[in-house]
C-alpha cells in the first residue's frame, strides 16, 4: 500500500485563525463579565494591573480589571487566562479597543474603584 502526498494549500487561512482568536476573546468575557454580545463591549472600561514577571524580572501586565454596565463591579481577569485560551494579550487589547472598550487611566481613580 503506498500513500500518495499532494501539496495543498494551508488547511488554515488568516482569516480562520482570526476569527477563532475572537471567538475565545468573546467566549472570555463573556464567561466572566456577563457581555452577551460584542456590542456591549462599548460600555465596558479597563484597566491592566502591572506586576514582576517571576523569571525575567520585568515590569509586566499581570491582569485587568474589567466592567461594562450589565456588571457594575470592576472583576478581575488574569493574563494566564487569557493566554490558556489561546490568545496573546496584544489581541485581548487590540479587539477591546477596537470595539470601542475604554481603558481608566487616572491613577487615583483606579485605586477608589477596587
Amino acid at each position: 500500500m503506498s500513500i500518495k502526498l499532494k501539496k495543498k494549500s494551508p488547511l488554515v487561512s488568516d482569516q480562520k485563525i482570526k476569527r477563532m482568536i475572537e471567538g475565545q476573546i468573546k467566549t472570555i468575557l463573556k464567561t466572566k463579565y456577563f457581555i452577551p454580545r460584542t456590542i456591549f463591549i462599548r460600555t465596558m472600561e479597563y484597566f491592566p494591573v502591572y506586576g514582576m514577571c517571576e523569571h525575567s524580572g520585568e515590569k509586566t501586565i499581570t491582569k485587568f480589571y474589567c466592567k461594562s454596565n450589565l456588571v457594575k463591579k470592576f472583576k478581575p481577569i488574569t493574563v494566564s487566562e487569557i493566554e490558556i485560551a489561546g490568545v496573546t494579550m496584544v489581541e485581548f487589547l487590540d479587539y477591546i479597543d477596537c470595539n470601542g472598550a475604554k481603558e481608566i487611566s487616572v491613577p487615583g481613580k483606579m485605586l477608589n474603584l477596587v
